[in-house]
């Protein structure tokens, strides 16, 4: 035992020396000797270290087992980190009050990651008794810390009267307050604002701004009304082949209204190029068939 605080120090001293920039004596070897002599006598924070080191596929239930020793003795991300295996079933079963309790731990340190997730099991009453205004107060924590993903999920709230009185023109600001600071749902749910006026004055040019901004980030449903925006001129020109495009897109992640407009028109825009050049409609058919990028 007279060796734990030398351990102690000898590990913080690598990382240290690991997190240094333009420093090119760190050992690698010799920090992951002094990390688990540290992790091995009780040091949370090495052993939180040594969780991540572990946590992978084939050897994530090593990382559950070290992050609950460093989460028993209050890191607030190893009691995290814990709560998400919980919640996922990753390296041990799935057990959402477990989730809860330590997500729970982890949001009384003020830590924003849990304060969501907590309020997203709150809001959806897994592995806790549904509650919307402990769900709305927890969103509401996390964002005020910067949680990007709690915006949206207040502004929803506002939108549909959940947990607040129904105001359109507070959930565009807080679908904005997400928007800006890029999150893929708050942009796609801030382009539903202009393109309906909801909350702002109705912008189709504006909601095609942020369709596209979600659609850049994978988000399907905006792939899927951007095609639209494309194909019916609205908010921007008419574009047939920007269309097909976006459609695609969508329904590679398997939006079955995107993939029913993108054979529709398809067939429709190869059989008017037929009408004009049946070499180009060949052209386009084995591009489209190929899943080649249309540039925006």
């Amino acid at each position: 035992m007279g060796n734990k605080p030398y351990s102690k120090s000898k590990f913080e001293e690598h990382k240290v020396l690991e997190e240094q920039e333009g420093y090119d004596g760190w050992n690698p070897c010799e920090y992951f000797e002094w990390l688990k002599r540290a992790a091995e006598q009780g040091y949370a924070e090495a052993q939180f270290e040594f969780a991540l080191y572990y946590d992978d596929e084939d050897t994530i239930e090593e990382s559950v087992e070290w992050y609950r020793k460093a989460a028993e003795q209050g890191h607030i991300e190893a009691q995290y980190n814990l709560g998400v295996c919980y919640d996922k079933g990753d390296g041990v079963r799935k057990n959402c009050k477990k989730a809860v309790e330590w997500y729970s731990k982890a949001a009384e340190q003020g830590f924003s990651k849990a304060q969501y997730n907590l309020a997203l099991c709150y809001d959806e009453g897994r592995g806790v008794g549904k509650d919307l205004g402990k769900a709305v107060e927890l969103y509401i924590k996390a964002a005020d810390q910067g949680e990007v993903s709690a915006f949206n999920n207040i502004g929803y709230c506002y939108e549909k009267g959940r947990g607040f009185k129904n105001d359109f023109v507070a959930a565009a600001e807080w679908y904005t307050k997400g928007a800006i600071r890029g999150d893929a749902t708050a942009q796609f749910s801030l382009a539903l604002c202009y393109h309906y006026g909801k909350g702002v004055k109705k912008d189709l040019a504006m909601a095609v701004e942020w369709y596209v901004k979600a659609a850049n980030q994978g988000h399907t449903w905006a792939q899927n009304n951007l095609g639209n925006c494309y194909e019916k001129g609205l908010g921007v020109a008419k574009d047939i082949t920007k269309a097909l495009y976006w459609f695609a897109e969508a329904a590679q992640q398997g939006d079955k209204r995107a993939k029913k407009r993108l054979d529709v028109l398809t067939h429709k825009h190869l059989e008017d190029m037929k009408l004009l050049n049946e070499p180009e409609a060949e052209e386009f058919n084995v591009s489209f068939s190929s899943n080649e990028s249309v540039p925006f």
